[in-house]
């Protein structure tokens, strides 16, 4: 949220609108003021490219006026799999709260009209304005998110059975995968509440944005003809990072090994690629995976705060 705004009332009413293609700039400029100067101009010029590509719709990113000047933005971006990726609102200095709280409200209404499944939002521990402004526009504070880091300096060695076969993906074996990613759910402490509500497929379809067919690195792992899970990376070239998007073990294997042993082939693929690093996201409740990733050597770099809000049937 930046500075903390005003909550006072204000005789100004603010509008809120879809940004004009004249304001996209300043707009974005504003909600992702939060960044250090470099990191906002890149983050800036990225979703500017992506808009001029068609892959992300202005229509989503809402500003608020008050004699025409914008003193707020809210961005919320569609992905195919039924996700939508809302940025919180931000205000320019000494704004009431007021204006942030329409600003979420109509973000949640331009969603909900979207067809989106669900609108997913990241804050900061300790950004509790932010926190506020979204509960209060009808978000659930899903849980927090550790994110762990590996350097690939020192990698465990730990190695799969004899009869242990590795499937790389492909469109054509798309369906196994997806089988072998709900299996994975079953019973699965990283975001439980999420389980009934996001299948296998919109996951999948999810990842495809962030690992292209160039940087995709999907493995499923197979002992004899039963399943045993899946490892989806993708390879963050420009950055020289690899990035564990997904990893999971079906119910039967786990508690042998099999996932410390997968997760240690994708250090040492990466390492293998020139990478400096790889790093994942997982729910900070799930003590299973904290100890997994404990045991590979990562290390938690910083937490992040997940919230989630689900339109109305009828919305849809």
């Amino acid at each position: 949220m930046g500075e903390p705004p005003q909550s006072k009332a204000s005789n100004r009413v603010p509008q809120i609108s879809t940004a004009s293609t004249s304001d996209l700039h300043r707009a974005l400029a504003l909600l992702l003021g939060g960044a250090v100067r470099e990191e906002q101009t890149a983050q800036v010029d990225a979703l500017l490219a992506a808009i001029n590509r068609g892959e992300v719709s202005p229509d989503g990113l809402q500003v608020a006026r008050t004699q025409n000047a914008i003193v707020g933005a809210v961005l919320a971006v569609c992905q195919p799999g039924g996700t939508a990726h809302v940025w919180p609102p931000r205000l320019v200095p000494n704004e009431p709260l007021e204006t942030a709280h329409a600003l979420a409200i109509s973000c949640c209404q331009w969603v909900a009209a979207s067809g989106a499944k669900m609108a997913q939002c990241l804050t900061q521990l300790e950004d509790h304005a932010s926190q506020q402004i979204l509960e209060q526009a009808g978000f659930e504070h899903l849980t927090d998110l550790a994110c762990w880091q590996h350097t690939l300096e020192e990698i465990p060695h730990a190695v799969l059975p004899d009869d242990c076969d590795i499937v790389e993906y492909s469109p054509e074996n798309t369906a196994d995968f997806e089988r072998v990613m709900q299996a994975t759910y079953i019973d699965s402490q990283d975001c439980a509440a999420l389980h009934n509500r996001r299948s296998a497929r919109d996951s999948l379809t999810s990842h495809e944005l962030v690992a292209n067919a160039e940087s995709r690195h999907w493995l499923l792992y197979r002992c004899g003809d039963e399943d045993v899970g899946v490892v989806l990376c993708a390879d963050h070239r420009d950055q020289q990072m690899w990035e564990l998007l997904y990893m999971g073990v079906v119910p039967k294997f786990r508690q042998q090994g099999f996932g410390l042993a997968m997760v240690c082939e994708a250090l040492w693929d990466a390492q293998e690629s020139g990478a400096e690093g790889l790093f994942l996201a997982a729910d900070d409740a799930n003590e299973a995976a904290a100890k997994l990733y404990d045991a590979c050597g990562f290390s938690i770099g910083f937490r992040q705060r997940i919230h989630v809000w689900f339109p109305p049937a009828d919305a849809r």
